[in-house]
């Protein structure tokens, strides 16, 4: 034990050391630098995983998450520029303009850390929440007619698109109610089967993408509630067995991603849906454009560039700074614009309107990653900011790791798996403010639901 917490030790300190370097590297290399920057970072991750006794819990722990998030982002989107696959060249001219790529790779490092340092904070069982749960008792019967109205509700609700901006919101929110029903799903997928489990996860996962083929995000991250809910209880081992079984997840959720391209237009094939763009994959990938439109699809040159060049105009233009607007713009969403005409605004829409103002007048926004947003806000006291939200967002990870493990089919369970599900829209840019609003969203919506499960004899107690 004390073993393990010198190793991690070190790996902070080196972790730290090698945040202060790009200081030191010259202007016309920092651009190369970055690639191996950022893949050290990652090397330095999957050795704090190693180092932990239970690997599952805090690989898939939304610090974790967040971490791999960037760091990948940035390594691949680091690489993407310098070889030039980028959907906009008008980025990569700006990109090569930056004048702090230094400072901003510096302020990204110190992140890395101060992430950790809060996971770290949020696992002394002081912090852990005690919850009253109900735990939902489900006959054969009654359990077969939920999944039966789960999947009913989940094919109607394909057919419905319902606009968020109504009360301050981006984007479709019937997605909600379908993440909810998708978890429902697994849970009792858990519960009642033993065997061809992935089968039917994969079924889930093949309707969800079908119904909302437009949000290849939202598809993506319910992968993580059946990954938590599996693994668990295992141990991960890092040999060539476990290399080869994590390809499988990976080279589903890539398909899924090039499906959902295609269905979007990339390519321009005469297709309306998911299930007709099977047929193009292959051509697809042979095309000539297919890296580009790839680092486009998995939003690779989008994220680098934007959180980037969000710290670069900040840097430039201190006086930009918003001193929290942005982070507590959610507490203002239900007060229409014309009643309060000084409303906090969105990051998205703030960032947007300067660095593309034509492309945001066209109802469109870039999203920067919660690391940018922070500095664009606090500057490097940022960090702090940082530290405190994913102390909080860890606290709630580990109550819903002991739910887990003691009571899997419960009301508390389904809510926690959902807030934990959409957690990564605040790092992906959506901001806190939507992360509220979807939770809020898919909160009511299983109230609603729980309601009926009541209908088809499902007992709480």
């Amino acid at each position: 034990m004390k073993q393990r917490i010198i190793y991690k030790i070190i790996v902070l300190l080196l972790l730290f050391i090698f945040s202060i370097i790009p200081f030191f590297v010259n202007k016309e290399c920092i651009r190369g630098y970055l690639v191996f920057n950022y893949g050290i970072n990652i090397v330095f991750l999957v050795i704090y995983v190693y180092l932990e006794s239970n690997r599952i819990s805090v690989f898939l722990s939304p610090v974790f998450l967040t971490l791999l998030y960037l760091n990948i982002n940035f390594f691949i989107g680091s690489w993407a520029y310098n070889e030039g696959y980028i959907y906009y060249p008008n980025w990569i001219k700006d990109y090569n303009s930056f004048k702090h790529l230094g400072v901003i790779t510096f302020y990204f490092n110190l992140s890395n850390i101060f992430l950790l340092l809060s996971y770290e904070a949020a696992r002394n069982r002081f912090f852990l929440l005690r919850i009253n749960y109900n735990t939902l008792k489900v006959s054969n019967k009654s359990g077969l007619i939920i999944i039966f109205i789960n999947a009913l509700l989940l094919f109607l609700l394909s057919k419905i698109n319902l606009d968020l901006s109504i009360i301050g919101g981006t984007g479709d929110f019937s997605i909600a109610p379908k993440s909810i029903i998708a978890i429902i799903l697994f849970l009792l997928i858990k519960k009642r089967f033993n065997k061809l489990r992935i089968f039917y996860y994969l079924i889930v996962l093949f309707f969800f993408v079908i119904a909302s083929y437009d949000n290849k995000r939202d598809a993506i991250f319910l992968v993580l509630p059946i990954l938590l809910i599996e693994l668990l209880d295992k141990r991960i081992y890092y040999n060539i067995k476990t290399f080869f079984i994590t390809l499988i997840p990976l080279s589903i959720i890539v398909y899924f991603i090039l499906l959902m391209s295609i269905a979007r237009g990339y390519g321009q094939y005469p297709v309306s849906g998911v299930i007709e763009s099977t047929k193009y994959v292959d051509d697809y990938i042979k095309t000539d454009e297919f890296i580009i439109y790839f680092m486009n699809n998995i939003e690779v040159s989008s994220t680098t560039y934007n959180s980037m060049h969000a710290i670069e105009i900040i840097l430039e233009q201190p006086n930009l700074m918003t001193y929290g607007e942005t982070i507590i713009k959610f507490l203002f969403a239900p007060i229409p614009r014309k009643y309060f005409t000084h409303k906090p605004r969105s990051m998205v829409d703030i960032y947007t309107m300067i660095s593309d103002p034509e492309f945001r007048k066209e109802g469109n926004s870039y999203p920067i990653v919660i690391q940018s947003e922070a500095f664009w806000n606090f500057h490097f006291m940022g960090l702090v900011f940082l530290f405190f939200l994913y102390f909080i967002s860890s606290i709630f990870y580990n109550t819903l790791l002991k739910q887990l493990k003691y009571r899997l089919l419960s009301g508390v369970n389904v809510v926690l798996l959902y807030g934990y599900t959409i957690f990564l829209y605040i790092p992906r840019g959506n901001g806190i403010g939507d992360f509220v609003i979807y939770f809020t969203i898919g909160f009511l919506f299983y109230v609603l639901l729980k309601l009926i499960f009541i209908s088809v004899s499902v007992r709480f107690k």
